[in-house]
């Protein structure tokens, strides 16, 4: 019921080496360390919106396995790309969980800050399978994860799940374990391109196999697609971007869009801005534009803008919050349970572990030869 959302997110190998061999400026090697961070809000949207019947027809238990299953399997599918190139990997699947916060950090600035999301998961009656179902497969997906080294499931409750990568990147600086790492994050959501701005790869996945990686270099071009812009005049730089999505807000997290800006007039109005010497071509700060916007848009327009600007919400953060995310990466080892709970709990969906587990491994504690 669930292959085929997750299968949407898992490209192809011959892909991903089409698409790195292309990529003049990421050149992995056996002595590279990767991050693949998957955001597990993509997948979830579509099993919630391809298979609802389905879903509220479905046994409970099968469902939680199932979701459990994939979830493991889709970190395994990318642990096992850079396994057979004896390239260091560690995987993220991160995503807003718990579905009913202790807080909400952003409503300090929008009051209904992803009201839409969370009305929909706990008061929307039609999606009250898909609700108890995630609610009860996230705990045993992230137990399970504790177990294999380097792929984890992180939460992120109270602050907004996009800003996980970038947490988990200042745990690895912290820590001193950056230097020289690629980071990718496997996503469809627009929200998250910024990361190229900070030296991030996006893998975006397509159902037809065309998936592409998205670079500093080629997403405006990727943007001015989505939104079916064609004029060469109505131009950008990447570094724009999260004044851009201020203006069109987002739908999933509730940022409304200002009224009467649509992608053509706000790109209309950043190329005036530098026309007149306000910004430069590379400004990505919403206060530099502030004097060129209308008054009586101001006040909306930087409210979305601390919202959508990935670094204004991570030095927001507290200490405390970042050691929330910190104390998630956690390693444990027990191969030999891990084994016994696939064989019993998961007979109908089994967990792929042997793709799953770190290639140092070259006789595999999961392997029963």
């Amino acid at each position: 019921m669930m292959d085929i959302p997750f299968s949407l997110h898992k490209i192809k190998h011959s892909k991903l080496d089409e698409l790195f061999d292309k990529c003049d400026e990421i050149q992995l090697n056996k002595n590279s360390t990767v991050n693949v961070f998957i955001n597990m809000e993509n997948v979830v949207n579509k099993i919630k919106h391809n298979e609802l019947y389905t879903f509220n027809r479905g046994n409970l238990s099968d469902n939680v396995q199932e979701l459990t299953s994939n979830i493991i399997n889709l970190s395994a599918h990318y642990r096992y790309y850079f396994n057979k190139r004896k390239i260091k990997s560690n995987v993220y699947v991160y995503g807003q969980y718990p579905l009913i916060p202790s807080y909400i950090k952003n409503r300090n600035i929008l009051e209904n800050y992803r009201i839409r999301y969370y009305n929909m998961y706990t008061k929307d009656l039609k999606y009250s399978a898909v609700t108890e179902t995630i609610t009860n497969a996230i705990p045993i997906a992230k137990t399970i994860l504790q177990y294999i080294e380097g792929v984890y499931f992180i939460e992120a409750d109270f602050m907004e799940s996009a800003l996980i990568p970038m947490v988990v990147n200042s745990y690895h600086q912290q820590e001193g374990t950056s230097q020289g790492s690629y980071n990718f994050i496997v996503t469809m959501d627009r929200y998250e391109y910024q990361y190229v701005n900070y030296g991030y790869y996006i893998l975006r996945p397509n159902p037809k196999n065309n998936a592409v990686i998205l670079t500093k270099n080629n997403i405006v071009n990727q943007i001015k697609s989505d939104y079916s812009i064609i004029s060469s005049e109505l131009d950008f730089s990447p570094s724009n971007i999260p004044i851009i999505y201020s203006f069109l807000g987002n739908l999933p997290r509730s940022i409304l869009n200002i009224k009467r800006f649509g992608i053509k007039k706000t790109l209309k109005l950043l190329q005036g801005a530098i026309d007149n010497q306000i910004i430069t071509p590379n400004t990505n700060h919403i206060n530099m534009i502030m004097s060129f916007i209308q008054q009586s848009y101001c006040d909306e327009v930087k409210d979305n803008f601390d919202v959508t600007d990935l670094v204004s919400q991570f030095n927001r953060l507290s200490l405390n919050d970042k050691y929330y995310i910190y104390d998630q990466i956690i390693d444990t080892f027990d191969n030999k349970s891990l084994r016994e709970l696939n064989d019993y709990y998961f007979p109908k969906f089994p967990l792929m572990l042997i793709e799953i587990d770190t290639f140092k491994n070259r006789k595999n504690p999961f392997d029963r030869k």
